[in-house]
């Protein structure tokens, strides 16, 4: 029988290189490629030799030289005052009205009631505190005319300053809880410290919180936590101005100041964090 002629002309293969040549090109082709990175190295460290920045001379000695920014302590509180954000004053006006209100209204039995309303007070402050962290604007401010540490500082020290002011106007008012066979600065102290303690707590925890948790996530976590905190004092049902209860001003007095303390020393850390750089001037 004949073959079909189907159109196709077949090609000759070529043989393959033996098994020792194959390895011979494989290593050729791996020298030529090691040789070509060490070259680009070598171009590498001789351009960034060449193109290094000289070591700055004297740069205290110029930054001293330059005009620093004057102004007075009173008009940086004043200047900060508009920049703290309008629903926290109007969330810590707003509470302590409601407290103020809830002070005048409830019967002296029941005035323990406000500590559930102090924790969201606390949590403006924090909010404010923790504010270049959420919207992640700490770097550029620290290195803005006046340093994120100062800009803290400020908000935090007005802050403090209505938040004192109320707590001088309830802490009164708080009294009329105390048993009236109680000495009056025994009272003041009572009821400073069933307000305080919720407030300090959220303080604390709340700056921690911010310290350790970035963003809005931190500023959730300080929400959740301010809950908790107004729910524990909520079902608190008997009055803890009472010194039967309390069992006198010692244990208030030593949670008081342990809460004080962890305050400060959460508040001291979080301002380390916010150290202004080396060429700020504020």
């Amino acid at each position: 029988m004949k073959k079909r002629n189907t159109g196709k002309k077949c090609r000759a293969r070529a043989p393959h290189p033996p098994f020792s040549g194959r390895l011979a090109g494989k290593g050729k082709r791996r020298a030529a490629l090691t040789a070509a990175f060490a070259g680009k190295e070598t171009r590498r460290a001789a351009l960034t030799a060449a193109f290094a920045p000289p070591p700055p001379l004297e740069a205290d000695a110029f930054l001293r030289t330059l005009p620093r920014p004057e102004i007075s302590h009173f008009s940086f509180l004043l200047l900060q005052a508009g920049y703290i954000r309008k629903w926290i004053w109007a969330a810590s006006a707003a509470l302590f009205l409601a407290a103020l209100y809830l002070a005048c209204l409830l019967p002296a039995d029941d005035v323990w009631s406000l500590s559930t309303l102090l924790p969201f007070l606390a949590l403006t402050a924090v909010a404010e505190s923790a504010r270049s962290g959420v919207y992640e604007m700490e770097e550029l401010e620290m290195v803005s005319r006046f340093s994120l540490k100062n800009i803290v500082l400020a908000r935090m020290e007005l802050l403090g300053l209505f938040h004192g002011l109320a707590f001088l106007i309830l802490i009164p008012l708080a009294a009329r809880g105390v048993p009236e066979t109680a000495l009056h600065a025994e009272a003041l102290l009572q009821s400073a410290a069933c307000l305080l303690i919720p407030y300090l707590s959220t303080c604390a925890f709340g700056l921690w919180i911010t310290r350790k948790l970035r963003g809005k996530e931190g500023l959730y976590a300080c929400l959740g936590e301010s809950v908790l905190t107004a729910a524990a004092a909520f079902s608190w049902h008997t009055s803890p101005v009472s010194p039967a209860y309390c069992g006198g001003t010692g244990p208030l007095l030593l949670i008081l100041t342990g809460l004080t303390a962890l305050t400060v020393l959460e508040y001291r850390k979080n301002l380390k964090e916010t150290e202004e750089l080396t060429w700020n001037l504020s």
